[in-house]
């Protein structure tokens, strides 16, 4: 695994004002272990099975799985047997999808940022399976998306956007792993239901005790799966929505400086300020006057 191919999107496109691409893929041969450099995969394997080399870890896909694989994460296909895929692939920062209410839903937290993290650094092997009903659905969605990208028809860019957004409410609604029984120890759903507890009702008082009682793991291994796959810590992930609400009262409203940090959570207001400054490079005051 210490030479492998590094790719960037650029390979695949070349309109840096749109960093999105959607092939079809049919794999005899095995592919060799890659990583991305500047882009995320989602991925729906349309017929057939393979091993999926990610990191140090092997594991059959097969017909109606989907996962994503992001840009820092080694992989590759063996042992393939008509193996057909569809690769989706993407800048996520473009699409900045936490701007949307989709951030809140558990299946999306686990599909796009748990699963993903969990396989890398946990040795977990399981994967969202669709039945039959939903796999057709998704089949017929990329295969619409895959034709607009082709025809590049006026407005294709704002339809591809949709039909992938739709893609992900979808999916992240639907949300389950095919696994063995003994990886239900690790379920990236219930993480995923904290993480939108989280989003839900951050202007409270919340604890790492207390979200990693919700989660059903000891405060350690909370703090070590969260930190593995937000890069951050629960308190800095709390910080973190907490000024962007803080950013959209300044911008929005009229509201005291004292009152937008009461309302955001913060009960102190030299911590508010320091992480306010931490975060925007400014104090909310230069924040609203820079509006």
């Amino acid at each position: 695994m210490e030479n492998f191919k590094v790719y960037e999107l650029s390979e695949f496109t070349s309109d840096s004002d749109f960093p999105f691409f959607i092939q079809y893929g049919r794999h005899e041969d095995s592919l060799s272990v890659h990583s991305h450099r500047d882009f995320s995969e989602l991925t729906i394997v349309l017929s057939g099975e393979a091993c999926h080399i990610v990191e140090d870890e092997k594991m059959t896909v097969k017909k109606g799985e989907v996962f994503i694989v992001h840009g820092d994460t080694k992989h590759g296909y063996l042992d393939t047997h008509n193996f057909r895929i569809c690769n989706i692939m993407f800048r996520e920062e473009y699409f900045n999808l936490r701007k949307y209410d989709i951030s809140r839903m558990s299946g999306f937290q686990a599909l796009f940022y748990i699963e993903p993290g969990l396989v890398k650094n946990h040795h977990f092997t399981g994967r969202m399976s669709l039945e039959k009903e939903e796999f057709e659905k998704i089949k017929a969605e990329i295969a619409v998306m895959n034709n607009e990208y082709k025809l590049k028809k006026e407005g294709y860019k704002t339809l591809l956007i949709s039909k992938f957004m739709e893609i992900l409410v979808t999916l992240s609604r639907i949300y389950r792993l095919s696994s063995d029984e003994n990886e239900k120890k690790i379920l990236p759903l219930q993480l995923g239901e904290v993480i939108t507890w989280i989003e839900k009702n951050f202007r409270q008082g919340l604890s790492v005790e207390e979200l990693s009682k919700k989660a059903g793991y000891s405060q350690r291994h909370f703090l070590r799966i969260f930190k593995e796959t937000y890069h951050m810590t629960p308190t800095e992930y709390i910080n973190a929505i907490r000024i962007e609400y803080a950013c959209s009262r300044l911008r929005e409203t009229e509201e005291s400086v004292t009152d937008i940090a009461y309302d955001c959570g913060f009960r102190n207001m030299s911590y508010f300020y320091r992480v306010f400054k931490e975060k925007m490079s400014m104090t909310p005051q230069k924040y609203r006057k820079s509006i």
